[in-house]
Parts: C-alpha cells; sequence; structure tokens
C-alpha cells in the first residue's frame, strides 16, 4: 500500500554516481508525480475530460525533468524535438553518455562498423505521443512522425555518430532490452 510509503525527493539522482550510491543504500525510487511536470499534463486532462476531471496521481519513478534535451547538439531543429517522443529524446543523450563514459566519445568511433542495438517496447496503456500530437497538432504529424517512431530510434544514434553498422530495434516485451544485449 502506497498509503504509510514516506515518499520524498531526497533518493533522486542527478547522475549516474548518485544513482549508484542510492541503490546501494537501498533507496526506493518511488515518489509523487513532479508537481513542476504538473503543469505540462493537467491542461491535457482538463482538455480530454472537458474540464471534468479529477487526476489522481499514483506514486512511481518519475524523472524531474523531460524538457531539458540539447537538439542543437543532436542537430536537431526546435519543432522536431518538441515533437519527439521523450524516450527519444531521453535515448539519445544516454547513449551518447554511455559511449563518453565508455572511453569512446568524441569521433572514436566515426565511420566505424559499430552497431546499434536497443530494445525498447513501448507502454500502450499510456499516452501514445504520437496520438497526443495527432489531436493537438495534425499538420504537425509529417515532422513528427520519424520522432516516434521506435525503428527510427537506433537509426538516429547512428546517423548521427556515422556508425555503419546495423541498427536494430526490439520489441520482445519485457526481455526487449536483454535481448538486444545478447544480439
Amino acid at each position: 500500500s502506497t498509503k504509510n510509503m514516506n515518499l520524498t525527493a531526497t533518493s533522486l539522482a542527478a547522475n549516474k554516481e548518485e544513482y549508484w550510491e542510492n541503490l546501494r543504500a537501498g533507496k526506493d525510487f518511488l515518489r509523487h508525480f513532479p508537481l513542476n511536470r504538473r503543469k505540462d499534463v493537467e491542461p491535457f486532462f482538463a482538455y480530454k475530460k472537458g474540464g471534468q476531471w479529477d487526476i489522481k496521481y499514483t506514486p512511481g519513478a518519475f524523472l524531474e525533468t523531460i524538457d531539458g534535451f540539447d537538439y542543437h547538439y543532436f542537430k536537431i531543429t526546435p519543432k522536431e524535438a518538441a515533437l519527439m517522443d521523450p524516450h527519444h529524446r531521453l535515448f539519445l543523450q544516454c547513449a551518447v553518455e554511455a559511449l563518453e563514459d565508455a572511453g569512446y566519445g568524441g569521433e572514436s568511433l566515426k565511420g566505424s562498423r559499430t552497431g546499434v542495438f536497443i530494445g525498447f517496447s513501448p507502454d500502450f496503456r499510456a499516452c501514445n505521443y504520437k496520438d497526443i500530437i495527432i489531436e493537438f497538432e495534425p499538420e504537425a504529424v509529417p515532422i513528427a512522425l520519424p520522432a516516434n517512431l521506435p525503428a527510427i530510434l537506433p537509426g538516429r544514434i547512428s546517423y548521427f555518430l556515422d556508425f555503419k553498422g546495423p541498427s536494430i530495434c526490439l520489441d520482445t516485451a519485457c526481455s526487449s532490452s536483454l535481448v538486444a544485449l545478447h544480439l
């Protein structure tokens, strides 16, 4: 039961080192939906429910922000970045950070036969970002479509980093990441 949970922001992590220390300390990442993100979500639900709504936020492992994407770094237009599924934005950032942390930053792999294998299984219970765009900004669908297709995700990082190996997005439900790692 979440009624007796002590949900605080103290177990959040700003970087991988803090995340690791929180894991080692056995801290729980469950918390209430961040107040600063509610301002983006609540107008959407108010519109969908015709003003008659009562949101009940369920505790979860929420990111504090999802809007700090450096589109300029990835050579993506501001419009396309705004229409891009947050999963895609986060993946691009994490992929580059992971390569840099592993000592392969900069152009060390440029032009190499490096492959990108990702496991991605969208949660269809949640709102599909593409569907929100179709409903609220239908004229933007031609721009938004590539930014919301899971199959585009590995190709985008391969293109950005000039990798010449295979780019594969796998959806095997719960085992997607494990299968991608195996391949």
